[in-house]
């Protein structure tokens, strides 16, 4: 059994650390072929539902961007966005009262005081999203009236197959949608040549003040807006009632003062996604449970490598499963885990205790856990081709544009007229561009080898041929060599 001394040595380097982050880092340059899509699909989607609910237009602020992706925490293909569409209510805010409701939630109270005039305009329908006695806003009227409004939006747009709708990019483009709903989110999926798009649009109410709430002893000095979201709900007195709060602005920052750890958050959950626990853990569980770290600072970030900060959280969702709980970071009475049974969180702490084990007797052993079998086929490939490039910490994790960099430095060896186009190659993972290379390789080795045997038979047939014909002048040759000799002895028999 190897020593704690010993352990504790072998996960001060990042060798391997750095070389599974390279399947898990998105680099800028596969963000692009799809960002000016997305900014077109969401300025054409709140056009169109501006365009079809005047409420809607009379109330909608702008769009901002929320979740991993939001955060640079997101693992995987960049494929799937976090929109809040920023609702501003026709009242005096001033005059808004909170409450406090279910853990982590919160209560909103309009009085008929606050209403504005625009109120007024729109009475008959935000008259039904307040109870009639205490003057409670209603998440579930809110979320009905918001899906009203999308359903309204595309029922206008021509239909596709299966339930798609076109929708018009610009003046010459379009892509298929359709919608899907999920808790207080309603999904766009976007289906466009080359790829897809899932965006999640949730409906968002933005506060500035700061209530007398349990969650905001946590916010005191920091100066930016604080949200309220309709997540439904089905458990206790008026669930209806209850909002859920979002601080993402928050989180964002949090993260961003504490730029070490995001790498450790992805290689957790591309550990998660590796062990097919997504269903049973959030990616905002494993969040969490890292800002609950960074408060308590019970991890040094300056001096830490990147693999025992990794070993660390690790030990601490093993005991985060074993206890079955991991805290709401802004309400502790909250349990993000509540819904869970011991029969899927006392497997997975086994299982994680199993990977620390391994992880610090040997660190190699990160790729067994981290990456798919195909990505360790491919980790292989690199390694056995250019190892000394892997030992030397190959695309460091705390410099993403280094990263970037030598991602790009594996296309480039790649030959570009294999695959297409440039554009083919930087919208590609990696993977697949090994994947495809590789056979196209396999394929031009062939043709030459087709191509070369050709040739081989035809030089073989060429010698053959010379073989003849040298044999039918040396043929030749002897006749008259032999016509010679016997010339000369006619003329030597007649001199004698």
């Amino acid at each position: 059994m190897m020593s704690e001394a010993a352990m504790n040595k072998q996960l001060r380097d990042d060798t391997v650390f750095n070389q599974v982050n390279y399947f898990i880092t998105i680099p800028d340059r596969r963000l692009k072929p799809m960002n000016s899509l997305l900014m077109e699909v969401r300025t054409t989607v709140m056009e169109l539902m501006k365009s079809k609910d005047q409420l809607f237009k009379d109330m909608f602020q702008e769009v901002k961007f929320a979740g991993s992706f939001y955060k640079k925490t997101r693992v995987g293909k960049p494929t799937e966005f976090d929109l809040d569409l920023i609702i501003k209510l026709p009242v005096i805010y001033e005059k808004i009262r909170f409450e406090e409701g279910l853990p982590g939630y919160a209560r909103i109270r309009l009085p008929p005081d606050s209403h504005k005039p625009l109120w007024e305009t729109h009475r008959k329908v935000l008259d039904r999203w307040i109870s009639e006695d205490e003057h409670y806003l209603s998440n579930d009227k809110v979320r009905k009236w918001f899906e009203g409004v999308i359903t309204k939006s595309f029922s206008t747009l021509m239909e596709g197959q299966e339930g798609w709708f076109i929708l018009p990019i610009g003046e010459t483009r379009s892509v298929n949608i359709k919608v899907r709903k999920s808790g207080p989110a309603f999904t766009l999926q976007v289906v466009y040549e080359g790829g897809h798009l899932d965006l999640d649009l949730v409906p968002a109410l933005e506060f500035n003040s700061r209530p007398n709430l349990k969650v905001f002893t946590r916010l005191l000095n920091v100066d930016q807006p604080w949200y309220l979201v309709p997540k439904p709900m089905k458990i206790g007195h008026n669930p209806q009632f209850n909002w859920r709060f979002s601080f993402f602005s928050y989180e964002k920052s949090l993260l961003s003062k504490n730029g070490k750890i995001k790498p450790v958050i992805r290689h957790l959950k591309k550990l998660r996604d590796c062990q097919n626990w997504s269903s049973v853990l959030a990616s905002y569980y494993i969040e969490t449970l890292v800002y609950h770290e960074l408060h308590t600072r019970e991890i040094d970030l300056i001096g830490s490598s990147m693999s025992s900060l990794l070993v660390h959280m690790l030990i601490k969702l093993s005991e985060a499963c074993e206890k079955q709980c991991i805290p709401y970071y802004w309400d502790s009475d909250c349990n993000l885990l509540a819904e869970k049974t011991s029969k899927q969180l006392v497997p997975m702490a086994n299982r994680i205790n199993k990977i620390i084990k391994d992880i610090q007797e040997n660190p190699s052993q990160m790729t067994q856990y981290f990456l798919t079998s195909d990505e360790r086929e491919l980790f292989l490939t690199i390694s056995s081709c250019d190892i000394s490039r892997l030992d030397s910490g190959f695309v460091p994790v705390l410099s993403e544009s280094s990263s970037e960099m030598k991602e790009e430095s594996l296309l480039n060896f790649l030959n570009p007229e294999i695959l297409g186009t440039s554009e083919n190659i930087q919208s590609m993972e990696p993977i697949t561009i090994l994947t495809h290379t590789v056979s196209a390789l396999t394929d031009e080795i062939k043709t030459l080898n087709s191509k070369f045997s050709e040739e081989i038979n035809a030089l073989q047939s060429t010698i053959n041929s010379l073989k003849g014909q040298i044999e039918a002048m040396a043929g030749i040759i002897g006749i008259l060599v032999r016509r010679e000799m016997n010339g000369v002895n006619v003329m030597t028999q007649s001199l004698i």
